[in-house]
């Protein structure tokens, strides 16, 4: 936690243990001072007892059923953190990068808009801009969403909001997130409307973030420039804007960023698991260069990696 007690909290499967390995690497560049915890959606026992020896572990609750989505439980987040304290919690997807100090940016965002102490920083998502036009763009395959929304008086020109990155300052309503998600059958993005719904509801203040800095996917990390200075992190523009969250995302065709098998040697056994390689080279060679600074350059974590039996053999 940093010193206005902020969780930062992400939740990954066994299978893209290799992603959160680049989190977490992100994370120890960009934000040293910052510990990122990790939701148990499904990781293998050595997997967890390697998080659980770095102190970033957040184990499943045993309410919770097994062989859920893990969209099911990123909606439950608030049980896997009810027991600590906390007074705002930085939710980011495994699947993302930081390429900057997030903490930072925030808090200066939240300055400037003089945002209270209950409050939400959350992007637009890049699928629809507002809530009725996402309804309406995927009728049927939405149809729980339509219905949730159906019972409560939420204006339907509010933004929809992306989930892979927001700031919330608001046990209460991640409270009734997870109670929506106990609601809603799996269906198109339901974690995320779910999320909508809770956030929309308890009509927080909110800043909306730019999508393209904060949560860049898809085609437009293809814009994306690098600036390298010796000494010093890459940083990345878009739009001659400085960028502070990737989102290493795609549609189904995955034009721009390609899910690929990954069986690296480790110390006698093998990292496998699935990676995202964005098309854009620079992009690519970054994520490949933080898992082998997390994996290689970090020598507590080979030997624990080894210890707790998260590499495969």
């Amino acid at each position: 936690m940093d010193q206005e007690q902020t969780l930062y909290v992400t939740g990954a499967n066994a299978a893209y243990f290799p992603m959160l390995c680049v989190l977490q690497g992100a994370f120890q560049l960009y934000m040293p001072h910052l510990r990122l915890l990790v939701c148990d959606f499904g990781l293998t026992p050595g997997q967890a007892r390697f998080l659980a020896a770095k102190k970033r572990l957040l184990p499943k609750p045993e309410d919770l059923a097994s062989g859920r989505h893990v969209y099911y439980y990123k909606g439950c987040m608030q049980r896997y953190v009810a027991h600590l304290e906390f007074t705002a919690l930085v939710w980011i997807d495994c699947d993302c990068l930081p390429v900057g100090p997030l903490d930072q940016a925030m808090h200066q965002l939240r300055t400037e808009h003089g945002l209270p102490a209950r409050h939400l920083l959350a992007s637009i998502d890049p699928v629809a801009a507002d809530l009725g036009t996402f309804l309406r763009q995927h009728g049927a395959t939405v149809a729980p969403f339509a219905r949730l929304m159906a019972e409560a008086p939420i204006p339907l020109d509010r933004p929809y909001l992306n989930g892979g990155l927001f700031r919330l300052a608001d046990r209460a309503t991640l409270v009734h997130y997870d109670a929506i998600m106990q609601r809603l059958t799996d269906h198109f993005l339901f974690d995320q409307n779910a999320f909508n719904h809770a956030v929309h509801a308890a009509d927080l203040p909110t800043v909306l973030l730019d999508p393209d800095l904060w949560n860049i996917s898809g085609s437009r990390l293809d814009g994306l420039t690098c600036e390298e200075q010796p000494n010093s992190l890459p940083t990345f523009l878009y739009g001659g804007q400085r960028v502070w969250n990737l989102h290493i995302s795609d549609d189904k065709a995955q034009n721009h960023v390609q899910l690929v098998a990954l069986d690296l040697p480790v110390d006698g056994g093998y990292l496998r698991g699935l990676l995202r390689e964005p098309k854009l080279a620079v992009l690519r060679q970054l994520i490949h260069d933080i898992l082998q600074f997390y994996l290689f350059h970090q020598p507590e974590n080979r030997r624990l990696l080894t210890a707790c039996g998260a590499l495969e053999t």
